[in-house]
């Protein structure tokens, strides 16, 4: 599967605590469109400084 778009970085989560790992989230990181995605949920950071860098 190829995804498009603002995606810099993507990762499955398994759970590792059963006999066999099974996948139990995803985190996809991007460059925000807006400054307002960061700073409103992280007031400390500095818009695009901060952010994944393509």
């Amino acid at each position: 599967m190829q995804i498009k778009g603002a995606a810099v970085h993507r990762f499955g989560l398994y759970d590792v605590s059963v006999d066999k790992p099974r996948l139990s989230g995803v985190a996809v990181f991007g460059v925000p469109v807006n400054p307002a995605v960061l700073t409103k949920a992280l007031p400390e950071l500095e818009p695009y400084a901060k952010s994944p860098v393509m």
